[in-house]
């Protein structure tokens, strides 16, 4: 019985249990919910961010309406600021609670 490592004591170690992770491997056989959801959120974020941009973009060519200092700012600009920053920087932040960064940060705009 020399040599023989306990019954007991042996444990198989995942790589999540040297990580201490526990959103960052899915379930056996499958996916988490929560891998889902934060893709859909990031995805949503990214297309807000694009039509924030482009709202941002198109305001450049329009009549400024108020002046701060040398900034010149449009109902339509402050529009796409609000779509694309405002509004995805909780949502990122709720899908990286939900996914590991690697999955969602490719997903970002």
């Amino acid at each position: 019985a020399r040599g023989r490592r306990p019954q007991a004591r042996a444990r198989r170690h995942s790589a999540m249990d040297r990580v201490g992770s526990t959103t960052a491997a899915p379930a056996e056989g499958g996916f988490e919910a929560g891998w889902v959801v934060a893709v859909a959120i990031m995805v949503a974020c990214s297309a807000t961010t694009v039509v924030g941009f482009v709202c941002q973009k198109k305001a450049v060519h329009g009549p400024a309406r108020w002046a701060f200092g040398d900034m010149v700012f449009t109902p339509l600009w402050l529009v796409g600021f609000v779509l694309a920053v405002v509004v995805p920087a909780p949502c990122q932040v709720l899908a990286y609670s939900l996914a590991p960064m690697s999955l969602t940060s490719p997903l970002s705009g």
